[in-house]
Formats: structure tokens, C-alpha cells, sequence
């Protein structure tokens, strides 16, 4: 039973979360961290948790762990090639001409 636990406010690694979602580790993040929240999606990748409600949140993302997909979204939402669609995107709405 693996999950990745990110309980400070004022740090936070987005790579490092990342890394753990693509390696299909279930995150359980402080909802008050300064970066990185945009990785999680609740109730997919993880969960965010209140200092009030950490041992309960952590207790219920390992009790029901198997429920997460953190993988399969990154496999979906982040792959090599929808991110270079995403990119060549980006550039057009810039004005590239390609």
C-alpha cells in the first residue's frame, strides 16, 4: 500500500507530485500548499486535506486506494503527444504561422 503525503503549506514540489501521479501513487496534499494543487483531482489522483482533517483524509485514501487512478489520468490528461498538441496549440493562438 504505497500513496505519496505532500503536509506542508509552505513548500510544495509540483515535479515531485507529478512523478508520484505517473507512477500511480494516490497524493494526499495540505490544502493550504503553495504549489501544486492543480495536479490533484479529487477523488482521481488524490485528495487535499485540512490540518484539522489529515489522519482522517489519510485513513480514507488508504482504505479505499484502490478506487484512485492517478496512472490512467496522467496517461490520459498528459501524454507525450496531446502535450506537444497542447503546445503547437498554445503557439498558434500566439500568432505562429506553421
Amino acid at each position: 500500500m504505497r500513496i505519496a503525503v505532500y503536509p506542508g503549506d509552505d513548500t510544495s514540489n509540483p515535479a515531485a507530485m507529478w512523478e508520484c501521479v505517473a507512477a500511480g501513487l494516490p497524493i494526499v496534499i495540505n490544502e493550504a500548499i503553495a504549489g501544486g494543487k492543480h495536479l490533484l483531482v479529487p477523488g482521481v489522483t488524490g485528495e487535499f486535506a485540512s490540518e484539522a482533517s489529515f489522519a482522517q483524509t489519510m485513513r480514507r485514501v488508504i482504505d479505499e486506494r484502490d478506487r484512485y487512478r492517478p496512472r490512467e489520468y496522467f496517461e490520459t490528461h498528459w501524454d507525450t503527444i496531446a502535450m506537444i498538441e497542447r503546445q503547437l496549440e498554445f503557439f498558434r493562438a500566439m500568432g505562429w504561422k506553421c
